[in-house]
């Protein structure tokens, strides 16, 4: 008789195997397949130094580390921008209002230095050539005046207009007569319009406000022509005279430079003016 054995052995059906945990099971591993206790150990490790990563992860990072801030990077300068100009307004062109004031303040300075005979200039600044003798600027003007002021005005000082026509001259012309009032006029004129443009060019250059210097400066040149028309009918020359007054070629009176300056630069700067200032369509 054989002995019957008290173990009893459980067949697959009856013991279901326990599941292993999620973490152990490794990727593509059936919890029907025994797995090794070295990697089940290995997974349980891992699980942990996830666990503590994570909880290391959740820390701000102001307790984790202290932060380190780079230094700013010095600002660029910027750029000024051109401003835009809205359509209607003006723009000024400075270099010609800048050209319009050197060539009025030209003006100026034939009469200044006239007036004050330097010899390196007397060649230059006279606006006649009469009876062998330079005409300055203020010449006709102190002439005049000593003419028609003299109660009330000294004398200013030697005329060559005064001493050669107006206490001389004895004539019925009507011409002559008005020629020899209208010179000096002319030429005070000219001096008062081209000190008004060289003020107005200098309020114009370093200002905003838009200043109109083309009449003024016309006008300038257009007494300038007077100028040579009364130089002309002093000496009771006729109209074909004209030309060799300019091209210093008459017989009693000649143009000097001075009064191609008072006739042509006030033009060119009548000319620059309408120029400086451009509307913005």
């Amino acid at each position: 008789m054989s002995k019957t054995s008290n173990t009893v052995v459980a067949t697959p059906q009856q013991v279901a195997p326990a599941p292993a945990p999620e973490f152990s099971v490794p990727y593509n591993v059936t919890s029907k397949v025994k797995v090794s206790p070295y990697y089940t150990s290995f997974i349980d490790s891992y699980g942990l130094k996830y666990d503590e990563m994570v909880s290391y992860a959740e820390v701000p990072a102001a307790a984790a580390a202290p932060s380190y801030t780079a230094p700013a990077a010095p600002k660029a300068k910027k750029a000024k921008a051109k401003k835009a100009l809205a359509p209607g307004s003006v723009k000024k062109r400075g270099i010609l209002v800048l050209i319009v004031l050197v060539l009025m303040a030209v003006v100026l300075a034939v009469g200044a230095l006239g007036y004050i005979g330097l010899e390196f200039t007397n060649d230059y600044v006279g606006i006649f050539k009469a009876a062998d003798k330079d005409v300055y600027f203020h010449d006709p003007i102190f002439g005049a005046i000593e003419a028609w002021a003299s109660d009330y005005v000294g004398k200013l000082g030697d005329s060559v207009y005064y001493d050669n026509y107006l206490s001389t001259i004895q004539t019925e012309n009507i011409a002559i007569k008005i020629s020899l009032y209208v010179l000096p006029a002319a030429l005070v004129l000219i001096a008062i319009f081209a000190v008004i443009v060289v003020i107005k060019a200098l309020m114009a250059l370093f200002g905003k406000k838009p200043r109109k210097l083309g009449f003024l400066s016309l006008l300038t040149a257009i007494f300038g022509l007077f100028v040579a028309g009364c130089g002309v009918i002093w000496n009771n020359m006729g109209i074909s005279e004209i030309i060799n007054v300019f091209t210093m070629n008459a017989a009693n009176v000649n143009a000097a430079y001075g009064l191609y300056a008072l006739i042509g630069l006030p033009f060119i700067a009548a000319i620059l003016s309408a120029f400086a200032y451009k509307k913005i369509k």
